[in-house]
């Protein structure tokens, strides 16, 4: 009897835009427990909502093995002019990272040039199995570009750290001109910042299965919401509806929780580990940087 193998079966998820809020009883936000504020973090507990938006899907291939494993990545419409709607009630945290992380940042306390673009860490002296599935990226993927009418997706999801890509102004692809050139709007702290939340996001998520009794596709983690105007870096929305008290546990183990982020940071940077997460990244696994969120965790620990 001849073998049947199945090779490169998408993994397929809906392409969804959120828009997170506390909800608000007698003109007060609704807090579920008390909050927790140290040197490194300051987090609320709120009963929230989250209103989805929808009308694109997204299948990814995957070809090859080992090494030469290769990702493709492609949306399809939904619909053309209407939207898959979404809203329900849930509890969230709300994450803002103290002045060390800026500190880390501005004061370049980061052990390589910054330079993401020409970046070989990934490669030496160890090389990581999802290096290219991780990598951060000064560019749209193809997916993520309309080429029929050449110009950005909206919205630019680089409007975590470009003014210009928040507003929808950027025409282009990439964030390096052909030249090598980087692009005059880019700000190379603010590209790193981001890269440094959304890989402690991971880590953190992570987390949760052996500290707050979940998968972790069962909280979503959300960088800088609502275009950062509510000024936190991070929001952690339990996916159940009403809540399933997974935030609460988060609350009571964050310690743990924390000290498991930074070893599982650790181990990815070393490729004893990794912390892509399978079906609820935004990015898709890439953006993340283990190393220089392992060097954040040294330096607050100095």
């Amino acid at each position: 009897m001849a073998k049947i193998k199945t090779i490169g079966v998408p993994r397929v998820r809906t392409v969804s835009y959120s828009y997170v809020g506390n909800k608000i009883e007698n003109g007060y936000e609704i807090n579920l427990c008390e909050p927790i504020s140290d040197d490194n973090v300051s987090i609320s507990f709120k009963q929230g909502y989250v209103i989805q938006l929808a009308n694109e899907f997204l299948r990814r291939f995957s070809s090859g093995r080992g090494d030469s494993e290769a990702y493709t990545l492609k949306t399809e419409k939904i619909y053309d002019h209407q939207f898959w709607g979404n809203y329900y009630e849930s509890h969230l945290a709300w994450i803002a990272f103290g002045p060390s992380l800026d500190a880390f940042i501005t004061e370049h306390a980061y052990s390589c040039s910054g330079d993401c673009t020409n970046c070989s860490r990934f490669e030496e002296p160890v090389k990581l199995d999802l290096a290219e599935l991780m990598r951060p990226k000064c560019a749209l993927e193809d997916y993520n570009f309309d080429a029929a009418n050449e110009k950005p997706k909206q919205p630019d999801l680089r409007g975590r750290f470009c003014e210009k890509a928040k507003c929808n102004e950027c025409k282009n692809q990439w964030c390096v001109h052909s030249d090598g050139s980087q692009c005059e709007d880019f700000n190379r702290d603010a590209f790193l910042r981001y890269i440094l939340v959304h890989t402690l996001k991971h880590g953190i998520l992570w987390a949760l299965p052996k500290y707050a009794g979940v998968n972790v596709s069962e909280v979503k983690g959300e960088v800088y919401p609502d275009d950062h105007e509510v000024g936190a870096d991070l929001v952690l929305i339990d996916s159940n509806e009403g809540g399933s008290g997974a935030i609460l546990l988060l609350q009571k183990h964050w310690k743990q929780v924390w000290a498991f982020a930074r070893e599982v940071i650790g181990l990815t940077a070393t490729n004893e580990a990794n912390v892509v997460l399978p079906h609820t990244c935004a990015r898709n696994n890439a953006d993340i940087c283990p190393f220089i969120a392992k060097e954040f965790f040294e330096y607050i620990a100095r």
